[in-house]
This record gives structure tokens, C-alpha cells and sequence, in this order.
């Protein structure tokens, strides 16, 4: 009742059920869930709103970074997958193949030198250098068919 600017008598009872009013301006307190608790001004359901606004963003937060740390993001990167770019020749074909050289050859993997897809990952065409085109087969992360 702070700072309402009221004047004048307030009126009261007393356990016999006598009324009358009083000059001290208590009062009793009462149990409403949005009477104004204390000197903070707040009442239970402001505590109790900012409380679960308060988790709702926190969780966000936490689950923010949980996917960039698990992801590993970087915003450069224009080749996604996973941080081991290994390549394994089968057949030597006289021009070194590297990693660089292969995303090159496959327009960055692009769908439209892409030749099939099976249970292990993507195949591309890839020209390597003038007359040598190659399969290059992407192994996708998470597919556990076969032997790793």
C-alpha cells in the first residue's frame, strides 16, 4: 500500500466483529497470490513469471552452444562433413590425388557430377586431369552399413 497517496481513517474489526476504524493505517495481511510482497514491489506471480522466463532463456543458451560445440561450426567453411579428409587411391592413376584436388575435380561435390548413391555415401565423376575421369566415392558420416 506504499506510495498510493490515501488519507483518512481506515476502517477495522476486531474478534468480537466490533468495527471501527483506526488512525495507524495498519493492515492485515493478506494471502492473495498478487498482493505486493516486501519492499521489492514484486508480486508472487511477477517473481514466478520472471523465474520461468528466466529458464526458458537460460536453456536456450545452453542448447545454443551445445550445438556449436558439437557441430564444430565454421562459417568459412564451404565444404561440410567431417574433419578427416583422407583420400585412398584403388587404382593409380599417374596424376596425384588429393583432397584439394578432388573437390576441385567434383565441383565441390556438386549434385550435378554426381553419378549414385548407396548405403556408404554419394559417387561423383571427377576429371582429374585431361583424360583421366575418375569415380570418387564421398563416404557419409553416420551410416553404419559395412565395415567402417
Amino acid at each position: 500500500m506504499s506510495f498510493n497517496n490515501l488519507s483518512g481513517p481506515l476502517p477495522w474489526s476486531d474478534p468480537q466483529g466490533r468495527v471501527g476504524s483506526s488512525q495507524n493505517y495498519a493492515a492485515a495481511p493478506s494471502t492473495s497470490p498478487t498482493q505486493k510482497s516486501g519492499n521489492n514491489g514484486f508480486s508472487s506471480i511477477e517473481i514466478a513469471s520472471i523465474t520461468f522466463a528466466s529458464t526458458i532463456v537460460s536453456v536456450l543458451i545452453a542448447l545454443i552452444i551445445l550445438f556449436f560445440y558439437t557441430r564444430k561450426w565454421n562459417p568459412r567453411s564451404r565444404i561440410g562433413g567431417s574433419a578427416r579428409k583422407e583420400v585412398t587411391v584403388f587404382t593409380d592413376t599417374g596424376v596425384p590425388l588429393t583432397y584439394e584436388n578432388v573437390v576441385r575435380a567434383t565441383g565441390n561435390f556438386n549434385a550435378s557430377n554426381c553419378i549414385g548413391s548407396g548405403g556408404f555415401g554419394a559417387t561423383y565423376k571427377a576429371k582429374i586431369s585431361p583424360g583421366v575421369l575418375v569415380a570418387i566415392k564421398r563416404l557419409a558420416v553416420g551410416r553404419f552399413q559395412g565395415v567402417q
